[in-house]
């Protein structure tokens, strides 16, 4: 079964390659998928598994390209694997007694195990980072046990003091990583983590912007592209626009002059309207819609 699900992941991620880049057309790969996407669905597997070939990761990125009908069909995998290992979890929970306490059970906040070091600030960290990986974990996924949560955080810690030697930076990096793990519109972060798509040793040096959401990644995009028109157009004001005897099509809504200059930006879905960008000539207000 092991090979089975590696190949399988190996040819998720060829798939999700051309999909990304677009070199060459993916329609005559959706049939392969989908035969690949049926042969695994019924597998008996294990969170061991899941973790060791990392193919949850490649069939969950399917689900989110909605590429009819894999994607739909990926979603259907993954719930029928989290729905086989929550039926694992339960016949463990009714064992004998006796056997009971060898059963890895779920992580909770406030029960770290791993080492701990010489260091009491050093500890706290471990602390905090464990709550932080616990607090911002997915809901809908396996939760991690005890065990491989603390083991996760021991290793992350050692890294992020191996690689910033000076105290402030150290504190900053913990603070960073810390913010990140527990931000609940960031699940993403905590399960790559727990599947191996991102090491310990990786996440201890990612700088804040590496770390962030999907979504707060496009807010800063944005944020970005509309600073560059900002100053597009101040350059157009200064050598076009200023010369210019001819009325702005846009009255401003604080000085009352139409003395006005615009520019058109798709930043959204091309299936939507251009956002305009106004900036007044007389009293420099700027506005968009």
């Amino acid at each position: 079964m092991l090979d089975t699900l590696l190949n399988a992941k190996s040819t998720f991620d060829s798939f999700l390659e051309s999909v990304k880049t677009q070199e060459e057309s993916y329609d005559s790969l959706i049939d392969s998928i989908s035969s690949t996407l049926s042969s695994i669905a019924n597998l008996e597997v294990t969170r061991e598994i899941l973790t060791e070939t990392k193919v949850g990761v490649s069939v969950q990125k399917i689900a989110k390209e909605k590429i009819y009908p894999i994607s739909e069909q990926a979603e259907n995998v993954i719930a029928g694997w989290k729905k086989a290992l929550d039926n694992q979890k339960n016949r463990n929970i009714v064992s004998p007694p006796e056997k009971i306490r060898h059963v890895e059970q779920s992580a909770t906040i406030n029960d770290y195990s791993g080492p701990l070091t010489n260091d009491p600030s050093r500890n706290k960290a471990l602390s905090i980072l464990y709550k932080a990986f616990l607090k911002g974990f997915p809901q809908n996924s396996p939760q991690p046990s005890n065990k491989v949560a603390s083991e996760l955080i021991y290793n992350l810690e050692q890294h992020v003091f191996e690689s910033f030697h000076e105290k402030r930076l150290y504190a900053q990096q913990i603070k960073s990583i810390r913010f990140n793990l527990q931000d609940n519109n960031n699940t993403q972060l905590n399960y790559n983590l727990h599947v191996g798509e991102i090491t310990p040793q990786q996440l201890a040096t990612m700088a804040p912007q590496d770390m962030a959401s999907e979504k707060l990644k496009r807010k800063r995009e944005m944020v970005l592209k509309e600073s560059m028109l900002a100053c597009q157009s101040d350059w157009a004001v200064k050598n076009i626009l200023l010369s210019s005897k001819t009325p702005g099509q846009f009255t401003c809504f604080k000085c009352k002059q139409s003395k006005t200059v615009y520019t058109q930006v798709q930043t959204r879905s091309s299936d939507e309207p251009m956002t305009t960008f106004v900036t007044c000539l007389v009293c420099q207000n700027r506005w968009k819609f």
